[in-house]
């Protein structure tokens, strides 16, 4: 299961400043496959369910292809 590690919002009540650090972990009963374009779209699901656009979102490793897909599929929803 993935974890909320934290989550901020500004006090003043303009939503701001909102900072989030996720860490997922994905278990799909699949037939073995779960592609880059799959990760992508769980990422903008939970983003989308957040409804803080746009976001800067950066990832390590498999993270930085799913973050660059997601980018790629949603440019509207990113920071540049």
């Amino acid at each position: 299961n993935g974890s909320l590690l934290q989550m901020k919002y500004d006090s003043a009540g303009t939503n701001r400043v909102f900072h989030a650090f996720f860490t997922i972990d994905v278990h799909r009963a699949r037939g073995g496959e779960y592609l880059v374009p799959e990760f992508a779209l769980d990422l903008a699901q939970l983003l989308n369910a957040i409804n803080k656009f746009p976001v800067t979102i950066i990832g390590h490793s498999l993270g930085s292809f799913v973050t660059q897909m997601y980018a790629a599929m949603f440019p509207e929803k990113v920071l540049e």
